[in-house]
């Protein structure tokens, strides 16, 4: 069984005046953890936001730390400033989680 696999499912877009101003994406993936001295495969998962195939240059960022992406689809729709997460990161600071947080 491959450990280290993951899916990023679109969650909604944010639209102004102009037209679609971001779209809002959640990864999710697996993890192994120590838990009381077993380890475990859990799973974790990280929002972020950005325009343009944002989701592909996340792909490529967790593929290069050894994850296997695996499809799945997800119905999404306009969402206002209430609905988005908090805890969203930018693209950049996406990027920068998975090179620092995940190790080969």
């Amino acid at each position: 069984m491959k450990t280290k696999i993951f899916t990023i499912t679109k969650t909604g877009y944010s639209a102004g005046l102009y037209g679609c101003s971001a779209e809002y994406f959640i990864c999710i993936y697996t993890k192994i953890s120590n838990y009381q001295g077993k380890k475990e495969l859990t799973m974790e998962r990280f929002t972020f936001e950005g325009m343009y195939w944002v989701e592909e240059r996340i792909k490529e960022s967790m593929g290069k730390k050894g994850f296997n992406y695996y499809y799945t689809w997800s119905n999404y729709w306009k969402l206002s400033k209430k609905d988005v997460n908090n805890n969203t990161m930018r693209e950049y600071e996406s990027i920068k989680y998975i090179e620092n947080w995940f190790k080969n």
